[in-house]
């Protein structure tokens, strides 16, 4: 009928978030939020809780007394222990890589090689820097600032190292470069997740706990496939794709972290959908979706519905042709 039954929402949710849960359904637009990111926005603000900050408090006193005992004791510069990027970078885009990629793309004779190149390794330089600034800021905000915990450096750390191992793959399909990785080149680009979620402190406090210390190596094995998988389909390698894909499952079937799971199953369906297997990605993607919900993934949450929001669209064109 064009109304809001506010009351139907539960007792429990927050008025700030309720207000704007009713501004976001009203029927008519110019009621509503004037953009989506509006939106967003408020209902980020309105879900954001008061108190998550109180772990960062907590641990910020353990980290400063260490810091005066390592001082006292003339240990090395306090910066010293956070200027470890550049050495985490080298071994997988550094000059010797940038080098090899770029004669692959050139070495294909294709008249736009050289432009494609200047603009995907210019965005890969970029990446990096933007991966080296926020891996120095996350060990320098506890171990030398004092002002977050242990925890929040831990989870900065581990949402980097999950881009680490996609510059990785990406710079592997680079320097064995074809004809059809460089007329792919910038869309594998885009395939990689951006930096910025890594210094989302909030976000990444509301995301699931990390896994297990037992369960971490097989954590970043599966994170290196799953990779893999991405970048190899993004350049239309689907063989070598399937077999990452295949691996990747087959690996984190034995890894009792929800969240790892989520994400393969994710990335599985989102290439499925990809590929306009739609009934394969469907049921992909909706089984992602449980996975998070199960276990307050709520960064797959969002992306698997996006992707499904997508399946729907197509659903619906399909229809009406």
């Amino acid at each position: 009928a064009g109304t809001v039954r506010d009351k139907s929402l539960p007792s429990a949710v927050p008025a700030k978030l309720r207000r704007a849960l009713v501004q976001g359904l009203q029927s008519r637009p110019e009621e509503r939020h004037p953009t989506m990111r509006a939106l967003l926005d408020a209902l980020g603000k309105a879900s954001s809780p008061p108190n998550r900050r109180w772990p960062w408090v907590l641990g910020m006193g353990a980290v400063a007394t260490s810091l005066v005992v390592a001082q006292r004791r003339g240990a090395v510069d306090a910066e010293a222990p956070c200027s470890g990027a550049d050495a985490q970078l080298s071994a997988i885009w550094g000059d010797a890589q940038r080098q090899k990629a770029g004669a692959a793309f050139l070495g294909t004779d294709l008249a736009y090689a050289q432009r494609t190149w200047a603009t995907v390794s210019a965005e890969l330089d970029a990446y990096a820097d933007a991966w080296r600034e926020n891996y120095t800021d996350a060990c320098v905000a506890t171990t030398v600032r004092g002002e977050q915990s242990a925890e929040v450096m831990d989870r900065r750390m581990a949402c980097l190292a999950r881009r680490k191992a996609q510059l990785g793959a990406v710079a592997e399909v680079f320097a064995d470069a074809d004809r059809d990785v460089v007329s792919r080149a910038r869309g594998i680009v885009d395939r990689l997740d951006s930096i910025s979620p890594c210094s989302d402190v909030d976000a990444l406090l509301d995301s699931a706990d990390p896994p297990a210390p037992e369960e971490a190596e097989a954590v970043e094995e599966v994170m290196s496939l799953l990779a893999t998988a991405v970048s190899r389909s993004a350049a239309g390698r689907y063989d070598e794709a399937e077999r990452a894909f295949s691996a990747a499952e087959e690996r984190v079937a034995g890894v009792g972290h929800g969240p790892t799971r989520a994400l393969v199953v994710y990335h599985r369906g989102a290439d499925l959908l990809v590929h306009g297997q739609t009934s394969q990605a469907d049921a992909k993607l909706h089984e992602a979706l449980q996975i998070a919900l199960e276990h307050g993934e709520l960064s797959i949450v969002h992306r698997t519905s996006v992707a499904l929001m997508e399946l729907l669209g197509i659903a619906q064109m399909r229809t009406s042709e």
